[in-house]
């Protein structure tokens, strides 16, 4: 089964998807590569990384990894489809698939992209302060402070206790 794998990468971290025989799957990383060059926050590449990994997984559950990238029909195709590097070819030719499209497919096999990005949305919130959060995700502080509310991680109570330990 094939998995999200994080990687340091000097100072800081990055994911990738492992297939089945621990070898990077190829297709996959490069959409994840495009990701990372477009600036997306590491978060985003996270929840991609988990969703793509369970995408390869059933595949590979199918024997249809490597048949699915050879016979794959993108909407407009300049010469041969194997042509193309892209595991997700777009309807331009040489792009790939929009994010949006990427996850109405995930959705149509079962996968909720959507789903896992709130849960790990929340899952941060309950353990940053939101000034923090807001600053990491370049959102507003007041989404931060909803989320964190929503996540029960309020961190009024643990800067009570902190100011409360100093004076002892």
């Amino acid at each position: 089964m094939a998995a999200s794998q994080r990687m340091r990468l000097g100072d800081g971290s990055t994911w990738t998807v492992l297939a089945d025989d621990f070898s990077v799957a190829g297709p996959v990383e490069q959409y994840l590569e495009y990701l990372r060059s477009a600036d997306c926050s590491p978060n985003t590449i996270k929840i991609y990384a988990r969703g793509l990994a369970l995408w390869w997984s059933f595949l590979e559950q199918r024997s249809q990894a490597r048949n699915a990238i050879a016979t794959r029909r993108p909407y407009t195709v300049i010469g041969h489809a194997a042509q193309t590097p892209w595991l997700f070819p777009g309807q331009r030719p040489g792009q790939h698939i929009s994010a949006d499209r990427l996850g109405l497919q995930l959705i149509a096999i079962g996968i909720q992209p959507g789903q896992a990005r709130s849960t790990a949305l929340f899952a941060l919130a309950e353990e940053v302060p939101a000034a923090i959060l807001a600053r990491m995700l370049g959102t507003h502080i007041q989404v931060a402070v909803q989320w964190q509310k929503a996540s029960a991680g309020d961190w009024a109570a643990y800067a009570a206790d902190v100011s409360r330990r100093n004076r002892n």
